[in-house]
């Protein structure tokens, strides 16, 4: 009797210890990345420094970049950002994340060449249908 009930709570304990180890996994798998703070700026240096760094950009302004770091628990997860003026949505591009950290820069700007719009835009980044972050920013005469 002494003996099944060792068998008993080993196997008890083995079959704990399983689950755990598999809800631990499932949960990392399931996370979203983690996104440092947005930046916008109106370019990168050769060394990928912000220049201008803001959130009021003058009119004349032919592009916005968005620079963030992120760290991510599943690799080739994919980031989507959506860049709107006026609520409207003017852009969405994608990345997938095939490292576990790192940093991404984005660039808003028109086809054409020409300034930027005089109003309200925001910015926001997405995974796994999470916003994960998101920041306003706004092009003045």
């Amino acid at each position: 009797m002494k003996r099944l009930l060792l068998v008993l709570s080993l196997l008890f304990v083995a079959l704990s210890a399983v689950l755990l180890c598999r809800w631990r996994g499932y949960f990392y798998l399931t996370q979203p990345p983690q996104v440092g703070d947005l930046v916008l700026c109106e370019a990168l240096d050769e060394v990928n420094h912000p220049v201008n760094t803001g959130n009021e950009f003058k009119w004349g302004t032919r592009s916005v970049c968005l620079l963030f770091d992120y760290k991510v628990f599943q690799k080739d997860t994919t980031l989507y950002v959506r860049w709107q003026y006026k609520g409207r949505t003017l852009a969405e591009e994608q990345v997938v994340l095939t490292d576990e950290s790192g940093f991404c820069a984005f660039y808003l700007m028109k086809e054409d060449g020409a300034p930027l719009p005089i109003g309200d835009y925001s910015v926001a980044v997405e995974s796994m249908g999470h916003v994960l972050s998101k920041t306003f920013f706004v092009v003045t005469r």
